[in-house]
């Protein structure tokens, strides 16, 4: 019997790492009604441009993070109790010859400021303050893009920039400003109309709060926490972690009464761009043997930057297990454990580069919907359900469960009949 399905999503409320693709800007919201985001700078310098996810160079993943007095930089993901630092909400401010400008409003508290600069260059920066006048800044698409934004301020306007503001920019050390047409910046940024992906520090992605956080394992500040993970790696072996006897091997996943020796938590480092990865099996740090090139677990701590590879096409992540912010990659291909540099004009996503990260329990008992007996498809909005008379279902990405009865906006949503699921997507 053939059922006819559908759901209207609420745009904003569940963009993100799941719909990103269709996204577009961030929606505005109040003290009392409050939307957080993630700000992500979507900057690679690899060469050819716009073509690769997580390049060598490091600046992907990058999020504007508050410091209190000090300036604003842009950093990884931070641990989960220090987080309100790197989420920040949009609110209108005024409208000026038809555009129109917003404040941004920290979640740890205070709005977005400018530190006047004596020239218009990088060497300004950006601080919060809750008495001070913020900043306004106008948020626009990217050309040819869906995902990423542009930002641009309405004071500091000055003739060579052709009354077009100054543009907030993502650069390695913090971001400051930057002229239009300067010449390390390349001009305006355009997406790349395959990947959908940036080379420009202008450009920023939106990213609600609950997708950042539901993606991500947690990250502790000590070792007393006890949220464990499985670390799969992407390549075409498949393989898990795990912790042999004090040597890094991949392997197939072992059964629930040995678990513990793939079982992992993350702890950070003093600063963001690092964390430890600790071993349930003897309570080991994941660490390097330089001498041998191999991974190992030994009780001596041991640094890994923990970055996310995002794929606009597929609107998936993956993550990446560095030395440093620009260090080699673990590679789970060549030999187990190996650091690999990734060549520029490369790409990590999928990939025995990238890594895939697993709660413990996330198994959730449904099983592949049987394609021989039931059917489901996307027709001008519609989701179809052949092959069953179950009760149908129907959710978003991230787990919410919408109305299946109207037409559907472009995204990909998951579809339960009975104790199976399936994903279906709407173009």
């Amino acid at each position: 019997m053939k059922k006819v399905f559908s759901l209207l999503i609420a745009v904003f409320a569940v963009l993100g790492f799941s719909q990103q693709a269709f996204a577009q800007l961030p929606q505005t919201s109040t003290a009392s009604n409050p939307i957080w985001y993630y700000i992500e700078n979507g900057h690679s310098s690899d060469t050819p441009a716009r073509q690769f996810i997580n390049d060598s160079d490091g600046r992907w993943c990058q999020l504007i993070t508050a410091n209190g007095t000090d300036s604003i930089n842009i950093v990884p993901l931070e641990a989960n109790t220090k987080r309100n630092n790197q989420l920040w909400r949009v609110e209108v401010a005024e409208t000026v010859d038809d555009v129109t400008y917003y404040n941004l409003i920290n979640k740890a508290g205070g709005k977005m400021i400018v530190e006047t600069p004596t020239t218009i260059n990088n060497s300004a920066r950006f601080n919060t303050s809750t008495t001070e006048t913020p900043c306004k800044i106008s948020i626009s698409l990217v050309t040819n893009s869906e995902i990423y934004c542009i930002m641009q301020t309405l004071e500091g306007k000055a003739s060579t920039l052709d009354a077009k503001g100054i543009y907030l920019v993502g650069l390695n050390n913090g971001f400051g400003w930057a002229l239009s047409e300067a010449t390390p910046y390349g001009g305006l940024p355009t997406a790349d109309a395959t990947t959908k992906l940036t080379a420009n520090p202008r450009t920023w992605r939106f990213i609600p709060e609950a997708d950042i956080n539901k993606a991500y394992p947690v990250i502790a500040t000590d070792n007393s926490d006890n949220n464990w993970y499985f670390i799969r790696n992407t390549g075409a072996a498949n393989k898990y972690l795990t912790n042999a006897e004090g040597d890094g091997a991949l392997i197939d996943k072992l059964p629930a009464s040995d678990e513990n020796l793939q079982l992992f938590k993350f702890v950070q480092y003093l600063k963001a761009d690092t964390v430890y990865i600790i071993s349930k099996a003897g309570n080991t740090y994941l660490g390097y043997d330089n001498t041998n090139k191999k991974m190992i677990f030994t009780s001596t701590p041991y640094k890994w930057c923990l970055r996310h590879n995002y794929n606009p096409v597929e609107n998936k992540i993956q993550f990446s297990l560095r030395t440093s912010r620009q260090g080699n990659f673990l590679n789970g291909d060549v030999e187990a454990g190996s650091l690999t540099v990734l060549e520029k004009g490369k790409n990590a996503y999928n990939t025995s580069l990238a890594w895939a990260i697993e709660p413990k329990g996330s198994d959730t008992g449904i099983k592949t919907i049987d394609s021989e007996t039931l059917k489901v498809y996307a027709v001008n909005g519609y989701i179809m359900v052949e092959g069953t008379d179950a009760p149908i279902s129907v959710y978003t990405i991230t787990g919410a469960s919408v109305n299946a009865k109207a037409r559907m906006l472009p995204g990909i949503y998951i579809v339960k009949a009975g104790n199976k699921a399936t994903k279906v997507m709407v173009k």
